[in-house]
């Protein structure tokens, strides 16, 4: 009897899942109109050619591919999937538990998301983009400003971070490449940091590591007011205690770019622009005495990786010969 009961349930379940396969649709606009509802299953291929401002609804299980027109908005959360290909979303963006991915030519002028994917792969976040317990994979594009990331990470490997208008708290930042520009990191942030620039050139950024928060360099050397910083060796991770410190912190980094960081014991609130900054005092903290914490990889050159694979390489090939 038992086994009957779990037969028809199991076939109750098939029906319902083929069912709403069966009625999921794809929508192309233009020919076809907007759809009046918008279910688990059904795509939305929105590519007007011209400026039309409709306004949508996104529910779990739905995929919207926008590649051009401007959508001016959602009429709840968006949970199901969203492709920002081309065209704009011209107002806020609230998104959880799902993936966003924005491309070349594409805008979203304001995102919010939680527990969700998120993919920039060009085109531009045009206001603000804040985050929790989020993933967010920046390759190339430009984020205008960045909020607070609580829970959250940012894999970057090219593209641009403009500013932070008050200090980032909380999340993971790993920056491979591209340019991170005028931001403030603090309480419970860690940076680290292999590749691309911090700043947007000699004397003229506002980057600026507060108490509270953590670097992890990967260099290929490092110098502290020009002189070796001792204990570092190929492959090992040093701390480098820089509580009160002032000088300059300086380098190579693992891809190759040049790295500088002004050690002050001051938090620099001028509107001139200086060198990417680490704040030394712990007093100046939002916590109080609250140190930074500095740690140091000493990594190989690339091109001593590209030469020992290449001897590996034909070690291996002589051997096979003689075999």
């Amino acid at each position: 009897m038992k086994s009957k009961y779990l037969s028809v349930a199991s076939c109750i379940v098939c029906f319902a899942i083929s069912h709403s396969i069966a009625f999921a649709v794809i929508y192309n606009v233009p020919p076809d109109p907007l759809p009046v509802t918008f279910v688990s299953g059904d795509i939305l291929n929105y590519d007007p050619g011209v400026d039309l401002f409709p306004t949508l609804s996104a529910p779990a299980g739905t995929i919207v591919n926008l590649f051009s027109g401007t959508i001016s908005g959602f009429e709840s959360n968006v949970e199901g999937t969203l492709n920002v290909l081309g065209g704009s979303v011209s107002t806020p963006v609230f998104a959880r538990d799902t993936v966003i991915t924005l491309g070349s030519g594409g805008l979203l002028s304001d995102l919010v998301i939680q527990r969700t994917t998120l993919q920039i792969i060009g085109g531009r976040v045009g206001t603000e983009l804040a985050s929790l317990d989020s993933n967010i994979n920046l390759l190339d594009g430009e984020i205008t400003l960045l909020g607070n990331m609580s829970g959250s990470t940012l894999k970057m490997s090219g593209g641009i971070i403009n500013v932070s208008f008050i200090p980032i708290e909380g999340g993971t930042i790993n920056m491979s490449g591209g340019v991170m520009g005028d931001i403030a990191i603090s309480n419970g942030v860690e940076f680290n940091l292999s590749g691309g620039t911090v700043g947007f050139g000699p004397s003229m950024s506002f980057f600026t590591a507060l108490p509270g928060s953590s670097m992890h360099l990967f260099v290929q050397e490092a110098q502290f007011n020009g002189v070796d910083i001792p204990g570092l060796s190929l492959g090992t991770t040093i701390p480098f205690d820089v509580t009160n410190l002032l000088g300059k912190l300086t380098g190579v980094l693992s891809d190759g770019l040049p790295f500088l960081f002004d050690l002050t014991t001051m938090n620099q609130t001028s509107d001139l622009p200086r060198d990417p900054t680490i704040v030394t005092d712990p007093n100046l903290g939002s916590l109080p005495l609250t140190k930074i914490k500095i740690l140091i990889t000493l990594v190989p050159e690339p091109h001593s990786i590209y030469l020992a694979a290449i001897v590996v390489v034909f070690m291996f090939h002589s051997r096979s010969r003689v075999l």
